[in-house]
């Protein structure tokens, strides 16, 4: 909750884009952290890793639909059709049980690298069709 609030309160002053580009980094370097360090070190960066994710669905929910305009009702009802991460908890598990459960972190530092490249990259709006051509063709 903290981490949400907190995002909410910078993304008045920072592009939203910037903000989910730093938190996915944050989060990058918190699982890595849970990977490669054992101890008190580990147990912080995990419960940080919350922290930074926090912010990561409303952010990309609201760049994805950004400029849809007629087709936002449909866009956004894909876009929620399309979730699975909760899909990633089994192959993070399988990780985990065969080489060790830090390994498992390892999964979700490279979705956070995805989810750089989509702040950096992907989010970035590219030119559309006219109106008019969205429209159906009249009979």
């Amino acid at each position: 909750m903290v981490g949400r609030f907190a995002g909410a309160w910078i993304m008045r002053h920072v592009p939203a884009e910037r903000v989910l580009a730093v938190f996915a980094v944050g989060a990058m370097a918190c699982a890595l952290v849970a990977v490669f360090v054992t101890g008190p070190v580990a147990m912080y960066a995990l419960m940080v890793i919350g922290l930074f994710i926090s912010i990561m669905f409303p952010t990309i929910f609201a760049l994805s639909i950004r400029g849809l305009g007629p087709l936002t009702e449909e866009g956004s009802g894909l876009l929620i059709m399309a979730i699975a991460g909760g899909a990633l908890v089994f192959i993070q598990g399988n990780i985990a049980d065969r080489y060790g459960l830090n390994w498992g972190f390892l999964l979700t530092a490279a979705c956070c690298l995805y989810v750089l490249f989509y702040a950096l990259w992907g989010s970035k709006q590219t030119n559309a069709l006219p109106a008019e051509t969205l429209q159906p063709a009249p009979e």
